[in-house]
């Protein structure tokens, strides 16, 4: 990442570099970004971010 670019990414529960392979799948969505704003929300993040609603 660059300062002043945009970014798709997401956040998860946990590391997934850390997680063993066979666990992998129990991986949680908290957050997703797309073109660096926020279109998804969970709890801990609902209430704290803005959701870009229908994008």
């Amino acid at each position: 990442m660059e300062v002043g670019k945009f970014a798709d990414l997401i956040v998860l529960d946990k590391n997934f570099m850390q997680v063993p392979e066979d666990e992998l799948g129990r991986n949680q969505v908290l957050m997703t970004l797309v073109g660096g704003k926020v279109v998804w929300a969970k709890a801990p993040f609902v209430g704290q971010v803005a959701v870009i609603a229908g994008q």
